[in-house]
């Protein structure tokens, strides 16, 4: 067992000088007690391979520095697959793709609903905004519940072309800055979601034979030896849909196109020899046999025409647990995934730390073990599903009993193409409940919410809520698109432009180029002037 304590993280963002992370006498202590048992591996040097963090990217101890891209994920199906398999045959560099999945931390989603509150709330909206506090204290504790997040890692110099072929999978990337670099490698090492993570907590760190144990946690490292001999699309979403706090890494480096084929060439002369020498003996070749040549011949026309390449794959899983019996129990269901389809994780013995660092965002695989998977199987994996919609900010929907995740969603944040939602099931499904839980709890964290309700079903909550209720036609009630406020000089030009359009309706046509120019120059000059706008009938006046 090797014993070390990590730097102070806050020193991740300077230099630091070649050496060993822990005092002499640790070494020392550590050599005493396992002289009667096998070597174990070296301790873990600075901060685990990290030299120290730039603005733009991490740099490891070999002096290469990194780019980490979050990935935003997708549901899977046919035509995004396809678009996977494109990107990934325009790959020619070493890329690590990294799944991490942990308890959410809610409590920075609390502080900000509270602090989003307006003063004016009703009390019966204040009361929801309570209860939703309560809600997500409560989700925040429940077993089983976690924050999934999806990363793409790669040498600096290669960011933007990954970032390309991402985007180009249909897939939304965002580099990730100093701080959240820094808290990312806090939480794939010590475990548990980046939002978590205390910069000022030092841990101590043993490495044991089948296991490493960070401060009052367990971790575990994996490494899939035998692979699937064929892969389902979505294959890894069943493993991560079974509740496990984990990092899955899969790391890949492509093999150049004329030595792939000259190597499935060579297999393909071999199995062809050894069923010659078979037929020569009387013998029929081994259905194991047949089926491999049948793929080699297959697998190297594929390449030979582009339509196909090789890649070393190497996949690596760590699991985090707080005591011994949760770490196994864990890592039987982990086991029990792959055994289903003919795989098996092997043990890493000794090798612990090598497992771990194969699973930090550091585009290392130190476990050093390769298969060579095509491009049809290695886009089978699709890591990035199912997607997880961010916990940081937004209004929770509810769970997604899929991927075990928090449905928090902000339309505002200005991630996506647009505000646009649609609501879409069968009748009866609650499809109007849900309508009505989004608009109130957006309300309890500030958002104006406008409803056009031709059925009135949402007239018990907007009075509830504080709102006011106009029935268009009923005397003394309505709106009037004529009152603007002058004073915020962006809106006033939006809403002229609403109010030609308008005009445009109540016409009945639409107006020519010469007549819309007139009339927005008429709308600009009637709000210019200093005088109280009642309506239509005074706007008509004013141009007569």
């Amino acid at each position: 067992m090797v014993k070390l304590t990590l730097p102070n993280p806050k020193d991740l963002v300077r230099r630091w000088p070649p050496g060993r992370s822990q005092p002499e006498e640790t070494d020392e202590a550590a050599e005493t007690e396992s002289a009667a048992e096998p070597k174990p591996p070296p301790p873990l040097p600075l901060f685990f391979m990290l030299s120290h963090l730039e603005d733009d990217g991490p740099v490891r101890l070999d002096g290469v520095k990194l780019a980490v891209l979050e990935v935003m994920g997708l549901e899977l199906d046919e035509p995004k697959l396809g678009a996977f398999a494109g990107s990934l045959n325009a790959v020619d560099f070493p890329v690590q793709l990294l799944v991490r999945q942990h308890p959410p931390v809610l409590r920075g989603l609390r502080d900000r609903l509270t602090e989003a509150q307006p003063d004016d709330l009703p009390q019966q909206t204040r009361d929801a905004a309570d209860s939703l506090g309560r809600l997500l204290t409560t989700l925040e504790n429940r077993e089983g519940i976690l924050d999934r997040r999806f990363y793409a890692v790669c040498e600096h110099a290669r960011a933007d072309e990954l970032r390309a072929l991402l985007v180009r999978a249909g897939l939304g990337v965002f580099p990730l800055n100093c701080n959240s670099l820094k808290l990312l490698l806090l939480a794939s090492t010590l475990g548990g979601s980046p939002d978590e993570r205390d910069e000022d907590a030092e841990m101590e760190v043993e490495v044991n034979r089948r296991d490493i144990r960070i401060g009052g946690k367990l971790v575990r490292s994996l490494h899939l030896g035998k692979w699937p001999r064929s892969l389902a699309p979505g294959f890894l979403q069943g493993l991560m849909a079974a509740g496990a706090p984990m990092d899955l890494s899969v790391h890949l480096g492509a093999i150049p196109t004329e030595q792939a084929a000259r190597t499935l060439e060579w297999q393909k002369v071999r199995f062809e020899s050894a069923q010659s020498l078979s037929f020569k003996r009387g013998r029929s070749m081994s259905p194991e046999a047949e089926i491999a040549l049948e793929d080699v011949s297959r697998l190297r026309d594929e390449v030979q025409r582009g339509r196909e390449r090789l890649f070393h794959a190497s996949l690596s899983v760590t699991l985090h647990a707080d005591d011994a019996d949760t770490l196994k129990d864990l890592t039987q269901k982990a086991r029990a995934h792959f055994a289903a389809t003919l795989g098996k994780l092997d043990n890493l013995a000794f090798r612990q730390r090598e497992g771990l660092l194969s699973t930090l965002p550091l585009g290392l695989n130190a476990v050093a073990v390769w298969r060579t998977l095509d491009t049809s199987s290695l886009a089978r994996l699709f890591p990035f599903s199912p997607p997880d919609l961010d916990t940081r900010s937004g209004t929770l929907y509810g769970i997604d009993l899929r991927a075990c995740a928090p449905i928090v969603y902000d339309p505002f944040d200005g991630t996506h193409l647009n505000a646009n939602t649609a609501v879409l099931a069968r009748s009866g499904s609650g499809k109007s409940f849900a309508t009505k839980l989004g608009v109130l709890r957006g309300l309890c964290r500030g958002v104006r919410a406008y409803i056009i309700d031709p059925e009135g079903e949402y007239t018990n909550m907007a009075r509830a809520a504080g709102g006011r209720v106009l029935s268009p036609g009923v005397p003394g009630q309505g709106m009037n698109p004529f009152v603007i406020d002058r004073g915020d000089s962006e809106e006033l030009l939006q809403r002229i432009g609403s109010l030609r359009r308008l005009i445009e309706v109540m016409v009945g046509e639409r107006l020519s180029a010469e007549r819309r120019s007139s009339l927005d120059h008429a709308l600009a000059s009637y709000y210019a002037q200093r005088r109280e706008r009642t309506g239509f009938r005074d706007f008509y006046a004013y141009l007569q």
